[in-house]
């Protein structure tokens, strides 16, 4: 199968870790990928250093794309490239008009990552998705939002969670020692961009709670700073309320899930969520798990058999959680075995790719070497 990996998002969150392992584990099971990303992203940078053949280009105009859309038509017959496999909406109209240029007949998969939650039925987005042949929800609550908000009654839409593969092994003490997370302590850490609507804020305000009610603990904030004054807030924050020693923060770590495994609890405070990858990645690497009970997180934790759930904003309810796991030792065990017999059920990530590959094989596309 040839595949067009097609993603011109800049940030450096989920979505692109998606197509970054989308990428390695078609090439690496005998498909031909090809990648079209933007310029000067980590995306692209994470294909030069995965050694993978890509093309870089400047970020198309949403309004204008026409010269875009030949260059990817051109790269879409230069490969013969029989699917497109698109990520984000800002890509669509692109995708669509590439679709149209091309001399060849080439499929089109939208994978969604995020809630679409706005109604988009005018004319214009009606024909753009009525041109896609597939597309790929990655949460049933992204898939609910789907049908609901968006003009895709005549076109196939599927669930499919995403999976996580291999853990590597990390030197834990070189890492926390680097983050100045000092040992004897119980740990959680935050892995996500830094917004309001990740809620950073409420792991902040537990962590500042338990300190009065005597609890030993220290967490890590680590992510891109997507809001510049809301990370100053953060900083104020903790050195106001007397945090810096409990309380550390950094940037965005490549090796996220590998350092995961240093923690005992790793927490997802948002106030929306679509899916939650960074549980199932914690979950795979051995720490204990809390999130906010929204999106599509009540889809991945089962509340108190591989995790814990409390209300979105509520800092008192997250600190309950994490004091309970910090004094009960067997409870922590509990959730570290149930999420890693989660992951092995319902997010592998070959199962996640095996399914993918047949998804695109029952769009109707066949392979001319099996006719």
């Amino acid at each position: 199968m040839i595949i067009l990996e097609l993603c011109f998002s800049d940030g450096c969150g989920g979505l692109e870790h998606y197509v970054r392992r989308s990428v390695k584990w078609l090439k690496g099971h005998g498909h031909s990928v090809h990648a079209l990303v933007a310029n000067d992203t980590i995306l692209a940078q994470w294909l030069e250093e995965d050694d993978i053949q890509h093309q870089c280009m400047i970020t198309p105009s949403r309004t204008l794309p026409l010269q875009s859309a030949q260059r990817v038509a051109g790269t879409i017959e230069q490969h013969q490239v029989q699917v497109v496999h698109i990520h984000s909406s800002r890509d669509l109209n692109l995708a669509v008009l590439a679709k149209f240029l091309s001399t060849l007949s080439v499929t089109l998969v939208y994978s969604i990552h995020l809630r679409p939650r706005n109604s988009k039925r005018d004319p214009v987005h009606r024909w753009i998705y009525n041109n896609l042949d597939l597309i790929i929800a990655n949460s049933r609550c992204v898939h609910e939002d789907t049908k609901l908000n968006l003009p895709v009654s005549d076109v196939r839409c599927e669930l499919l969670y995403p999976g996580v593969g291999k853990v590597h092994p990390i030197d834990c003490l070189k890492l926390l020692d680097r983050h100045g997370v000092g040992s004897g302590r119980f740990t959680a850490a935050l892995f996500g961009r830094i917004e309001h609507a990740k809620g950073q804020h409420v792991l902040i305000g537990a962590i500042k709670k338990l300190l009065e009610e005597g609890v030993n603990v220290h967490a890590l904030i680590a992510g891109p700073i997507m809001d510049k004054k809301y990370h100053e807030d953060l900083q104020r924050e903790i050195s106001a309320s007397g945090l810096s020693a409990n309380v550390s923060t950094t940037g965005f770590l490549d090796n996220s899930m590998a350092a995961m495994q240093c923690f005992d609890a790793v927490v997802l405070p948002t106030y929306n969520e679509a899916f939650g990858l960074v549980l199932i990645e914690a979950m795979n690497a051995g720490a204990a798990v809390i999130g906010a009970n929204v999106g599509g997180v009540p889809e991945i934790i089962d509340n108190g058999h591989n995790g814990l759930l409390f209300d979105p904003g509520d800092a008192q309810g997250l600190a309950h959680h994490i004091k309970s796991l910090a004094q009960n030792p067997p409870l922590k065990e509990k959730l570290i075995e149930g999420g890693k017999q989660t992951v092995l059920k319902n997010f592998s990530e070959d199962e996640h790719y095996r399914r993918l590959t047949r998804l695109f094989k029952d769009t109707g596309w066949s392979d001319p070497l099996e006719v």
